[in-house]
């Protein structure tokens, strides 16, 4: 992840640097993403524009080598910041996420908000 910004731009397509939300999507399965150094006590807010991050594929993201992390924030209100499909498992260091985390029956997996 380069920049702090939620952009979404196509597969392929370069933007001013890779998003949090352009790495997960285009992450290969099982994989880890890590951050730029000059993110270090950055904040990722959430475009409302580009809605929750989807989780299809198994991932780590790993912010340890930022001295002092990374936070993801979902933005104003009760947004959600990750929706991970049903048998996916995220994992994460060094991010601050401001979150809570429930479980949604009727959405078919748990949600972190």
């Amino acid at each position: 992840v380069t920049v702090a910004t939620d952009e979404n731009d196509p597969f392929g397509v370069a933007g001013t640097g890779q998003s949090l939300r352009e790495a997960l999507r285009d992450v290969p399965n099982g994989e880890t993403i890590t951050f730029a150094p000059d993110l270090n006590e950055q904040t990722i807010t959430l475009d409302p524009a580009n809605g929750e991050i989807q989780l299809a594929r198994n991932a780590t993201v790993d912010a340890t080598a930022l001295l002092d992390g990374i936070t993801i924030n979902g933005g104003t209100g009760d947004n959600r910041i990750f929706r991970i499909a049903p048998g996916i498992f995220f994992t994460s260091f060094g991010m601050d996420p401001i979150i809570k985390l429930r479980t949604d029956r009727l959405k078919g997996g748990p949600e972190v908000v």
